[in-house]
């Protein structure tokens, strides 16, 4: 076997030595800059946390508009909301309401100086719906008695289901929000128009009898 010159020996060796410590000093150069980078990325982590600051969670998605004080939506009316006890809904309607003496375990409690026709059902102290009988008074979308059932199902597309009024030919159509949950809208007809329309929480929105 040939052996190679010294010279030549000598030339590979600085050759090698120079690739490794080219290789090395890389090596150095992405640590310090993955060092670099995670010092960066420390300043954005709040104190105490582990993982990097991230955007702000999205509110849940809202089908329904803000309404005015008298507006309907699926949880109540105005500022009251199925759920409230009857302390609360005092607070929120500063008084202003006509409670009984002796109030049932369920009980309709109206307004002083309220619209007419809209009561509000009352279960063991507990705000779980109201009744809208006449007058003008209209959902945030601006469904109202006398309202056709296509005008109803044009308001809340994709949202409205309908089965037989359980008195006479009419029906009951239910609007159930977009973000789904237990709150509902009841619109009962002649078959044809709006006669009265309920909101509150299941299952109490659709007693057909209310209290009674």
């Amino acid at each position: 076997m040939k052996r190679l010159p010294i010279a030549i020996i000598v030339t590979l060796v600085a050759c090698t030595s120079d690739k490794t410590s080219s290789s090395d000093d890389t090596a150095r150069a992405m640590a310090a800059m993955d060092s670099a980078t995670r010092s960066a990325r420390a300043e954005l982590i709040p104190k105490g946390e582990t993982a990097p600051a991230s955007e702000p969670a999205p509110p849940p998605p809202n089908d329904e508009p803000t309404g005015g004080e008298w507006d309907v939506t699926s949880k109540g009316i105005g500022e009251l909301r199925a759920g409230m006890s009857l302390d609360e809904a005092k607070v929120v309607m500063h008084d202003n309401l006509v409670i009984p003496a002796k109030i049932s375990e369920c009980d309709y409690v109206k307004t002083k100086t309220g619209p007419k026709g809209v009561a509000l059902m009352f279960e063991k102290g507990v705000l779980s719906r109201v009744d809208v009988t006449s007058g003008t008074v209209q959902t945030v979308k601006g469904a109202r008695i006398g309202d056709s059932e296509d005008k109803i199902k044009s308001l809340y597309p994709d949202q409205v289901s309908s089965k037989p009024a359980k008195y006479g030919s009419g029906h009951y159509l239910i609007v159930t929000p977009k973000t789904g949950g237990d709150y509902r809208i009841v619109f009962e007809t002649d078959g044809n128009k709006v006669t009265k329309f309920r909101s509150g929480k299941e299952p109490a929105v659709e007693y057909v009898e209310g209290c009674d």
